[in-house]
């Protein structure tokens, strides 16, 4: 019979195991591998099996404590003690592992590389807080929805300066952290003062270069703190993401910190359509992070706008990658039924509708420095052989193109180009330093294009990659 297999997350283990047998032993004869009887047979096929797991470590490096490790699992992990652990300690009423589980487990802790922690509602055991765990580079710390929050603030501050090399060497090269703060969907942080305090722990953890907020980190209070501005440097974080987090708790972060290396930004994604008032889609109280945006703003210069199948995706960016983050936000919307208005009736949103109210709201946003973008790209879809979409009427996207007025470079991926085309021949005020006009899987009116470089001189390259004749008939 082959080893228990219960704990290991694959596909294959789905398959019943009197048919896997009946696998390896064909696999076995057609190989030459010859036994005088069945049950010697059966043991080939039972090592040939142990070899194949072992030498898979997907299939056995992502261990949840609270299980019972399979045979196979406890095999593999002997045979190759320098694996890379994915470790889930298991959530308790009150703790997190009774400390005889703790002694039990702790060879495994200390070998993990991605540590997924649930906080208790009761003080972490010391032992816990004491365990080096040399090769960790990823922790993940959540608060479980049915437990009580007396401790979990203080939890999360004690394990993550536990962590830090400035006082102990317990995990020297952690370089990801990410938070899921829950309450009801918003975790409550004590005050600022405390929210201080963890930020202060995350910044005391020298390599980490990733940080995510999942949740809101609300404040009780109404007072307004009076700290040093930018005064908590993260020395080499590059990728910073926040996921349902308000804009008042965005403030708080971005007042207190010092992100010198920052490359990517992801800010929270926006799931309410204001139907009544589309244009204001994106408004999403910016002016809280205009502030930091201002520091890049000169050099952020492209603006990419993505329109994907339950989500619209801005990216600000500079050309270089290096000398500004990548600013990225979210629309997230239902493909199936479309978008529900806050009033009843429900309305439903048509794509082509909701891809103009993102243009027309591109024309408003504030973290966009739209004088100082010479680079815009739309893109549907970027592979051949797929429908384009439909490209919004003009009155939604010229009025951005009005106010990207230094606007050099366009580049429209999988879309029906030519209302596009259509306004660039008719009004050659709009984009009047354009120099690059790059077309691709995109649907094309040939004869425009033919027109279109005599009337406007400044334009050096014109691209049509992959592009169909306007015979073809987009989506919506």
């Amino acid at each position: 019979m082959t080893p228990s297999s219960d704990n290991l997350p694959h596909p294959v283990f789905k398959i019943p195991s009197e048919m896997l047998a009946k696998i390896f032993i064909a696999y076995l004869r057609l190989n030459g591998i010859h036994a005088k009887s069945f049950l010697s047979l059966l043991k080939l096929v039972c090592r040939e099996w142990c070899e194949i797991v072992m030498e898979t470590p997907e299939l056995w490096t992502d261990i949840d404590l609270e299980m019972r490790l399979s045979r196979s699992q406890r095999l593999a992990l002997r045979k190759y003690p320098n694996a890379r652990l994915n470790i889930t300690l298991p959530i308790g009423v009150k703790r997190v592992l009774m400390p005889a589980r703790h002694l039990q487990h702790l060879d495994l802790i200390e070998r993990a590389h991605t540590l997924n922690l649930a906080v208790p509602s009761e003080p972490f055991d010391q032992i816990l807080l004491d365990v080096p765990i040399l090769g960790l580079a990823e922790l993940n710390i959540f608060v479980p929805q049915l437990s009580a929050r007396t401790f979990h603030f203080q939890n999360i501050v004690d394990f993550i300066r536990s962590r830090s090399p400035v006082l102990h060497q317990l995990s020297p090269n952690l370089s990801s952290l990410s938070l899921e703060l829950w309450n009801d969907g918003n975790y409550i942080v004590p005050n600022d003062y405390r929210m201080i305090d963890l930020l202060r722990a995350i910044a005391s953890l020298p390599l980490l270069a990733e940080l995510k907020f999942v949740n809101n980190f609300n404040k009780e209070t109404t007072e307004t703190l009076v700290f040093e501005d930018h005064g908590i440097l993260f020395p080499k974080l590059s990728i910073l993401e926040f996921e349902n987090v308000d804009s008042s708790s965005l403030q708080l972060f971005f007042q207190a910190t010092s992100l010198p290396k920052l490359q990517r930004l992801r800010l929270p994604s926006i799931t309410a359509w204001p139907l009544e008032e589309p244009a204001n889609a994106w408004q999403y109280d910016w002016e809280d992070i205009h502030d930091f945006t201002r520091d890049y703003e000169g050099n952020l210069t492209v603006l990419e706008i993505q329109f994907k199948e339950t989500e619209h995706v801005l990216k600000l960016r500079a050309e270089d990658f290096s000398s500004a983050p990548t600013i990225e936000v979210s629309r997230f919307f239902s493909p199936s039924t479309e978008v529900h208005a806050d009033l009843r009736p429900y309305q439903r949103i048509p794509p082509k509708l909701l891809r103009s109210y993102t243009l027309d709201g591109m024309t408003s946003i504030d973290i966009i420095p739209h004088e100082n973008i010479t680079s815009l790209s739309i893109i549907s879809h970027n592979r051949e052989r797929l429908k384009v979409k439909s490209f919004p009427e003009p009155e939604y996207f010229v009025p951005l193109l009005e106010k990207l007025s230094n606007l050099m470079n366009i580049g429209i991926y999988g879309m029906d180009t030519r209302p596009l085309l259509q306004v660039l021949l008719e009004d050659l005020d709009l984009c009047p330093v354009l120099e690059v006009l790059s077309l691709k899987n995109s649907l094309v009116d040939f004869e425009m294009l033919y027109l279109l470089q005599p009337l406007r001189p400044t334009i050096r390259e014109i691209s049509t990659e992959g592009c169909q004749s306007k015979s073809e008939k987009p989506e919506v």
